[in-house]
């Protein structure tokens, strides 16, 4: 600013005359925008906006769940194609054990999908109970913390990226930041099977093995592991031999993977797995001076009456 007083005559002659405002008038005059007062204040959560994107984001898991089980099914006939040919071709062979990693990435996203899907249904019921309380319930935080992890590594969900902007609006962009980062999203209480199967992790060479075992039993091919085969697709220097892996290894792989899509090793919501109650059988209520009458036989549903004979009369 230019002090009037130390200015020349011409220079104050020339200076434009520019009104003092206080900042009340000023506001009044220029009055801030929406986004302006977003950035300053946090922009408020929208529950109407929330629900309507949870439930958007389910039905479109039910579309991309059908769609990549087709892709899977037809991923395994094309590896169950090359084990046939590999007893001539080796090249056949190694091209199975590198598409075998695919099968395993989409089972592990259509796993993802299953866990998903529950939660958004969980979080579109209890609504109202995230628009009543600033802080994130303790029930919830398990949901929230999945949503907000599997948001930015599921593109195709674009619905879960406006979901997973609404709740670090609504619970501080330092709770989403960590949510979101592998290192800490088990911290914040993110499923541990969302971060497991939507990890950047290679498969193990015995767990890919045992996939291609159970490939080529369901397509009726008869293949096994050769002596001294080499594994070209680990990401060292070397090359590993696992062609000595015994029919035990690949067993016990087998069943860590089924126990893994069954999710029997960590429970859906936090705590123990659930173990269902054994059925209680009926025991009849005994009274004093009451006999205890079993209940009547039910009687069998007597035969459809026969269909009526027509009789013809010839004249």
């Amino acid at each position: 600013s230019l002090d009037r007083r130390s200015c020349s005559f011409s220079t104050f002659c020339f200076l434009p005359c520019v009104p003092s405002f206080s900042p009340l008038e000023f506001l009044i005059l220029h009055p801030p925008s929406l986004p302006m007062l977003a950035s300053l204040f946090g922009a408020p959560f929208k529950g109407a906006k929330c629900k309507t994107n949870l439930r958007l984001a389910m039905g479109r898991i039910k579309l991309l769940k059908g769609k990549r089980a087709i892709s899977l099914s037809r991923l395994r006939v094309e590896i169950a194609a090359l084990l046939r040919d590999s007893s001539s071709s080796v090249n056949a062979g190694e091209q199975a054990r590198i598409r075998v990693e695919g099968v395993l990435r989409e089972e592990d996203t259509l796993a993802a999908y299953e866990v998903l899907e529950i939660f958004c249904e969980l979080l579109a019921v209890r609504m109202p109970l995230i628009e009543q309380q600033k802080e994130c319930p303790v029930d919830l935080r398990e949901a929230v913390a999945s949503v907000l992890y599997a948001a930015p590594r599921l593109t195709e969900l674009a619905e879960l990226k406006v979901v997973a902007t609404l709740f670090s609006h609504k619970y501080g962009k330092n709770f989403a930041r960590a949510a979101m980062d592998p290192s800490s999203a088990l911290e914040c209480g993110c499923n541990p099977r969302i971060v497991r199967f939507l990890g950047v992790e290679p498969p193990r060479p015995d767990v890919k093995l045992a996939k291609l075992s159970e490939i080529a039993a369901e397509q009726n091919v008869d293949w096994s592991p050769r002596e001294g085969e080499l594994d070209l697709t680990s990401p060292g220097a070397e090359a590993t031999v696992i062609g000595g892996s015994t029919a035990e290894d690949i067993g016990a792989a087998l069943a860590e993977q089924k126990a893994r899509r069954a999710g029997i090793e960590e429970p859906l919501m936090g705590g123990d797995a659930y173990i269902p109650p054994e059925p209680v059988p009926f025991v009849p209520l005994e009274q004093p001076g009451m006999a205890v009458v079993p209940p009547p036989p039910k009687e069998p549903f007597p035969p459809p009456p026969p269909p009526p004979t027509t009789t013809t009369t010839t004249t």
